[in-house]
């Protein structure tokens, strides 16, 4: 049995778990809407270029709520971990072009960061200071894009989460 402090410790728990929850729930509400394309060998996976375009074209109200959210995921975006010269290390992100494609980038890098065991440190900190503040601003703007206008099949879904269609 997995031991709870080996989620992560009770200060963070509850934060990993959300984040976990939501992105998964936003990311099966993203396919259940309709929102989905085909990746590697067909799998269904959500269309994050239909999100980027619709928070592009999202007017300026909307585009600001939600892109006021971002706080660290655009002033500082997470690193992405890479492998080269058979070693693990970091590469910082661009930061050119549009801002709701660096920050749903920035989102999914949050994501794939925590889920693939990039922001685990064998020192015994589970998570740094700065890894807690992106997972709390990925957290606000998965919210933020649930309440925009656009994405309103998105957040119906969201809402109606069936696990019986698994």
């Amino acid at each position: 049995m997995v031991e709870q402090t080996m989620i992560a410790p009770d200060d963070q728990r509850d934060l990993v778990i959300r984040f976990f929850a939501c992105f998964s729930r936003f990311e099966y509400a993203l396919k259940a809407a309709g929102w989905v394309c085909a990746g590697k060998g067909d799998a269904a996976e959500p269309d994050w270029n239909r999100v980027v375009g619709q928070l592009k074209q999202a007017d300026q109200p909307e585009r600001e709520r939600v892109l006021g959210r971002a706080g660290l995921l655009l002033s500082e975006p997470p690193r992405k971990q890479v492998f080269q010269n058979r070693k693990l290390s970091w590469r910082e992100p661009g930061k050119s072009g549009d801002e709701s494609r660096r920050l749903i980038d920035a989102l999914k890098r949050v994501r794939n960061n925590l889920f693939h065991g990039g922001k685990y440190n064998p020192d015994g900190v589970y998570l740094s200071n700065r890894a807690v503040k992106l997972i709390e601003a990925a957290n606000s703007v998965l919210d933020a894009l649930l309440g925009a206008e656009p994405l309103r099949g998105v957040a119906q879904r969201f809402r109606a989460f069936s696990p019986e269609e698994w």
